[in-house]
């Protein structure tokens, strides 16, 4: 026997819905979301419990948890912009971490001293080491 999420594609495919060419696939009667396309569904095809984990925080957003009535996980709340992420070495964009390139090396930001043209560059420098640029 298939397990119920199949038999939903398996049964739309049979009533003449191919799932594919632009048509929409249906659920069967009876099932109210598959777990393949929602992730507050579970897998026997209902709506999955209140207080379910389906999206991960981060540094810059808070997890978000399934409400019990819809199979569509909520988007996350995002933190305020501002808020230090990436264990202090940047800050909170739009739920983004914004961290430069450098500062994930280990090294620090510096204005590039050559060539003349990349003045407005970003170079990154050995703390310890402040005249050694790496462009």
């Amino acid at each position: 026997m298939l397990p119920r999420t199949d038999l939903a594609l398996r049964d739309a495919r049979q009533s003449g819905d191919d799932c594919g060419g632009g048509q929409a696939c249906r659920l069967s009667i009876g099932v109210a979301c598959s777990p393949r396309v929602m992730r507050c569904c579970t897998a026997d095809c209902g709506v999955a419990a209140v207080g379910l984990v389906c999206r991960h925080g981060t540094d810059c957003s808070q997890q978000s948890l399934c409400d019990g009535r819809s199979p569509s996980c909520p988007p996350p709340r995002l933190h305020v912009n501002g808020t230090s992420c990436a264990s202090g070495r940047g800050q909170c964009r739009a739920g983004q971490c914004s961290v430069s390139p450098c500062q994930l090396a280990g090294l620090d930001d510096c204005q590039c001293q050559s060539p003349l043209n990349h003045a407005c560059s970003v170079c990154c420098r050995c703390p310890t080491a402040p005249l050694e640029v790496v462009p």
